[in-house]
């Protein structure tokens, strides 16, 4: 006769799992002008780190260190006393 386990009403929840093998999740993070400049001045200070290492220290994605080194001139160009700005976008006029 198979074995069963029995399980109380005091077990842990599929979300309350963590599993070793799942990697752990950022949340979403809105970078202004002013991270993105730290996370190009980080990249030239450790060239030797990958961009998943400094995804790690932003808490962001690779794939989000990937896009702003591919702009890392613009980056490296924003003033330190400008406005912060979340987007880099015009404002509209009104009508």
């Amino acid at each position: 006769m198979p074995s069963y386990h029995h399980f109380s009403n005091d077990t842990l929840q599929p979300s309350q799992i963590r599993s070793p093998l799942r990697p752990k999740k950022h949340t979403k993070k809105k970078l202004d002008a002013l991270e993105k400049k730290k996370i190009c001045l980080y990249h030239l200070e450790h060239q030797n780190a990958r961009q998943e290492d400094i995804a790690e220290v932003f808490s962001i994605e690779r794939s989000t260190v990937s896009k702003i080194l591919k702009n890392k001139n613009m980056w490296l160009n924003v003033d330190d006393n400008a406005e912060v700005h979340s987007k880099n976008r015009c404002a509209r006029k009104p009508t």
